[in-house]
């Protein structure tokens, strides 16, 4: 029959004996010519947990891999990014498909991932990683782990960036440009004294630089008064310093309304950003009145 002796060396110089004796033999040492080493079974191989998290600003995401017992051969075993919702390749992290290897009695080695702390306000992202491919081992129980990068962002408060309610009396003080006949009007006000008042085809244009603002708002108040069919107040905004226009909005109502428009994303972190106010009626008796102009962004 076969007795079977199982023993673990750690580098202590331990020594381990296997004496035999009988009614016809002294107790002494079982000779190596009787001795053969048993087959025993691989480790298995798996992440110590299936899910982790961290904030964005802690890299790199290490991710435990541990065999269930020390190998006298090396292990290697292969993983890779299955999933998840972040976006790889630097964006939201760096992870190479790759292979661990665990030298003989080493029985635990990391995953590192280097995260990448963006400075975007967005949702949680994770990063689904399986192992794959053992030598040496198997897989066990915990092969996919899901590490979830936590966003440490947060939105910034609106800011506003200009305003004008004309209650200086001109255009000038604002920094607006104009064409044809407008003016700044005591008739033209929806609060205070003063308004811009656009007569006949007519503008009022305002350079503004929005570099480290997003999400821009033209906020304001605007009416007419006496346009025909087919002629309308306009409100346009611009991202190359006025060469291109683009509608925020138009109107031919005679009563004063508040105007709250979110420019698109062209208007972002824009030097050149532009708006501007135009009439297209046909007479200098025809009017478009705009009062306490507003631009907000975010930084």
């Amino acid at each position: 029959y076969d007795i079977e002796m199982e023993y673990y060396e750690n580098g202590g110089d331990a020594v381990a004996e296997l004496r035999w004796s009988s009614a016809s033999q002294a107790k002494e040492i079982i000779p190596q010519t009787q001795l053969y080493p048993g087959e025993l079974p691989p480790p298995t191989v798996a992440f110590d947990l299936v899910s982790s998290s961290d904030d964005e600003s802690v890299t790199p995401a290490s991710l435990s891999v541990s065999l269930s017992e020390p190998s006298v051969s090396t292990v290697y075993v292969d993983y890779a990014v299955t999933g998840g919702t972040a976006t790889g390749g630097g964006v939201d992290y760096t992870l190479a498909a790759g292979t661990l290897t665990f030298d003989p009695y080493d029985v635990s080695e990391t995953i590192d991932i280097s995260i990448v702390d963006d400075g975007l306000v967005e949702s949680d992202e994770t990063i689904e990683v399986t192992l794959s491919n053992p030598t040496g081992a198997t897989l066990g129980a915990n092969t996919v782990h899901t590490y979830t990068i936590l966003d440490n962002d947060t939105a910034g408060v609106p800011e506003t960036l200009f305003f004008d309610d004309f209650e200086s009396g001109s255009f000038a003080a604002g920094g607006w440009t104009t064409s044809g006949s407008a003016d700044v009007s005591t008739s033209a006000d929806y609060n205070g004294i003063y308004g811009a008042r656009l007569r006949g085809t007519s503008s009022i244009t305002k350079a503004l630089s929005t570099v480290g603002y997003t999400d821009i708002h033209v906020t304001f108040w605007r009416r007419t008064q006496g346009l025909d069919s087919g002629e309308y107040l306009y409100c346009e905004w611009s991202n190359d310093g006025g060469q291109s226009w683009y509608l925020l909005g138009s109107t031919r109502s005679t009563s004063f309304y508040h105007e709250d428009f979110t420019c698109p994303s062209g208007a972002n972190n824009n030097a050149n950003f532009r708006f501007r106010y135009r009439l297209n009626a046909s007479s200098t008796r025809e009017y478009g009145y705009v009062d306490d102009v507003e631009i907000i962004g975010t930084p």
